[in-house]
C-alpha cells in the first residue's frame, strides 16, 4: 500500500493504491553433489499468480468559500500463469544450513487494471493520425527475489 497526498491553497487531494500478490506454485529444485560444505541448486516453479489492484482517489477544492470534494474507487484483478526459475545454495555449519537463493518469478498476464472506456477526440476521428500511433501500455509484475536463510535438519 502506498499514499500520496498534496496541493495547494485551493485544492488538495489524496490518492491510495494497494497491489496485493498469491503465486500457488509446484516445484523442484536439483541439488549438485559435491563433498565439501558448500551445495550449489538450481529449480523451477509453475503455477498460478492471483493478482488484486485498488486505489482510492480522493479530491477536495474551495470556490467560493465553499468545499467540494470527490472520490473515485477501483479495484481489478487477474490470474495468470507463471514460471519461476532459481539458483541457490546451502552452506553447512554444524548442523545448521545457510541457505542463499535468487529467484525470477514471470508471470505471462498483465498486471489487473480497470477497463476503461477509450475516448478518441473528434480530430482524430476527421485525420485519422492519432489512431496509427499504438502505445503498449501493457504492464507485467514480474520481478527477482533474493532469500536468505538459515535451515535446521529435523
Amino acid at each position: 500500500t502506498q499514499t500520496e497526498e498534496g496541493g495547494d491553497e485551493f485544492s488538495n487531494y489524496k490518492y491510495e493504491d494497494s497491489y496485493s500478490q498469491i503465486p500457488i506454485l509446484l516445484g523442484a529444485y536439483y541439488l549438485f553433489a559435491t563433498t565439501g560444505a558448500f551445495k550449489p541448486f538450481i529449480g523451477a516453479a509453475l503455477g498460478v499468480f492471483m493478482q488484486n489492484y485498488s486505489y482510492t482517489w480522493t479530491y477536495s477544492y474551495d470556490i467560493g468559500g465553499q468545499t467540494y470534494s470527490d472520490t473515485e474507487e477501483g479495484d481489478a484483478s487477474s490470474t495468470g500463469f507463471g514460471v519461476v526459475p532459481g539458483v541457490g545454495f546451502y552452506y553447512l555449519i554444524g548442523s545448521m544450513m545457510l541457505v542463499a537463493a535468487v529467484e525470477y518469478a514471470y508471470i505471462f498476464s498483465e498486471l489487473p487494471t480497470e477497463e476503461e472506456e477509450e475516448y478518441t477526440p473528434p480530430l482524430s476521428k476527421v485525420s485519422r493520425i492519432a489512431q496509427d500511433d499504438t502505445e503498449d501500455t501493457t504492464d507485467k509484475a514480474s520481478y527477482i527475489s533474493v532469500n536468505l536463510g538459515i535451515a535446521f535438519p529435523l
